[in-house]
C-alpha cells in the first residue's frame, strides 16, 4: 500500500487492510479454493476473514517472504496487500517473488504501480499479467483519523492460466460493492447506461470476447 505522509507510516508497513477492496476482488477468484496471504502474520487479519467468509480458505505464513521457496501445501493462489517500501521497491520484489512461486496472484497496489518503465517485467512484458481491477472509493486506513483518502488503488492479477494472445483487462470495481451515495449514475435514463455485464463475475484473463460485449451492448 502507498501512504501520503511520512509520519503515517507504521513499522514493518503493517498495514491491516480493510474489508471494501477485498469484497471489490472475490467476484474475479473463480477456482480459487486456498489463498496464501503471505503479510498476514497470525491469520486474524481482515483480507483473510473477507476470504474466508466467501469460502476461500486461508494459509498464512511467517518470517520474511522473500526467503520462501515453496508455496504452502493445497494454496492456488497468493492474494495480498504487499509491503510498499521507498519507491515501491519492496512491492516490486514482492509480486517478483509471487509469481515465481504461484500461477495466480491478486496484489493490492497503487492504481499507477504498473506506469514505470523499471517495473515493465512485471506488467508490459509479462505474459501471465491479466489485468487490473480498479477500486472506485478510495481505501480508508485509518477510521476516524483527521485526513481524507487521497491515495487510489488497484488489483493487479497475474494468471499463468490465462490465454496469452490476449491483452490484459482493465475491470472497474462494481456498482454493488459501491455505497448507495456513490451510484449517481443510476439514476441517468436507460439509454445513457451500459447494460450489466458478466465480465465482473468472471476470472481476470478468461477472454477479450465478454470485454468486448460489454463496450458495444447498449439498451435501448
Amino acid at each position: 500500500m502507498i501512504l501520503r505522509g511520512a509520519n503515517l507510516r507504521k513499522a514493518h508497513e503493517d498495514y491491516r487492510t480493510p474489508a471494501e477492496p477485498v469484497l471489490a476482488l472475490i467476484p474475479h477468484l473463480v477456482d480459487i479454493r486456498v489463498a496464501w496471504v503471505p503479510s498476514d502474520r497470525g491469520g486474524d487479519s481482515v483480507l483473510a476473514a473477507t476470504l474466508r467468509a466467501h469460502g476461500i480458505e486461508t494459509v498464512s505464513t511467517d518470517g520474511d517472504f522473500l526467503t520462501v521457496r515453496e508455496p504452502p501445501a493445497g494454496a492456488d493462489a497468493i492474494v495480498d496487500n504487499p509491503p510498499f517500501g521507498r519507491a515501491g521497491t519492496m512491492a516490486v520484489a514482492f509480486a517478483a517473488h509471487a509469481l515465481q512461486l504461484m500461477p495466480f496472484t491478486a496484489l493490492l497496489l497503487p492504481v499507477d504501480f504498473d506506469s514505470a518503465r523499471s517495473r515493465t517485467h512485471l506488467f508490459r512484458d509479462c505474459p501471465s499479467f491479466a489485468g487490473r481491477l480498479i477500486l472506485l472509493q478510495r481505501i480508508v486506513w485509518f477510521p476516524g483519523g483527521p485526513a481524507s483518502p487521497s491515495a487510489n488503488h488497484m488489483w493487479a492479477i497475474w494468471d499463468a492460466g490465462r490465454d496469452h494472445r490476449s491483452p490484459p483487462i482493465v475491470h472497474y470495481e462494481a456498482e454493488s460493492n459501491l455505497p448507495a451515495r456513490r451510484r449517481r449514475h443510476l439514476s441517468l435514463p436507460a439509454s445513457n447506461r451500459w447494460l450489466p455485464s458478466s465480465v465482473a463475475t468472471e476470472r481476470v484473463g478468461r477472454g477479450v470476447t465478454a470485454a468486448v460485449q460489454m463496450k458495444r451492448v447498449k439498451s435501448s
